[in-house]
């Protein structure tokens, strides 16, 4: 910088949360950028964890599809959170919340797939019902560039069963 700082990753995005307190991406992207438990301290003082800034990042804007699904992957099986707005919500509220702020959401359609049951299916805000299939599809459509989702489409085909991709 033109002061003679060297910041990292993480002191770039509290920079970028310092000079924007509306960035909610940079939020996002600095939670992506701590490791597990570790903490960091805002430009305001507060100290925060990677789920605090997340939910800090959707207090910012409620609309961040990316922070909704982050915040979903980092859920354990059965774990709630309760969101700024006051609404509590598991892994799956979480992606169908991110899929209501980006239809298009690749991560939220891919881990929504993973995460259903075989034969259970889903409605998005759109009223669209889609299974396990459909959600691998529908991601594949989104980013055709993740091996992992085909593997994941094909583990939930039956022996001669095929599918049309979009």
């Amino acid at each position: 910088l033109h002061d003679g700082r060297v910041l990292g990753k993480k002191q770039l995005f509290t920079e970028a949360i310092r000079c924007n307190p509306d960035n909610s991406l940079a939020c996002v992207h600095l939670a992506g950028a701590l490791a597990v438990g570790e903490t960091v301290q805002l430009h305001n003082g507060r100290v925060l964890d990677s789920k605090q800034l997340l939910l800090e990042a959707l207090r910012r804007n409620r609309n961040n599809g990316y922070a909704y699904t982050i915040l979903g992957i980092m859920l354990e099986a059965g774990e709630t959170v309760e969101l700024p707005d006051g609404r509590v919500m598991d892994k799956k509220g979480l992606y169908l919340e991110a899929l209501r702020c980006d239809p298009d959401g690749f991560y939220s359609l891919k881990s929504l797939g993973t995460l259903l049951a075989a034969g259970e299916t889903v409605q998005l805000h759109g009223g669209r019902v889609l299974d396990k299939k459909r959600l691998f599809v529908e991601a594949i459509r989104c980013n055709s560039k993740h091996g992992d989702v085909f593997r994941n489409l094909s583990r939930e085909l039956a022996a001669g069963e095929t599918v049309q991709l979009h």
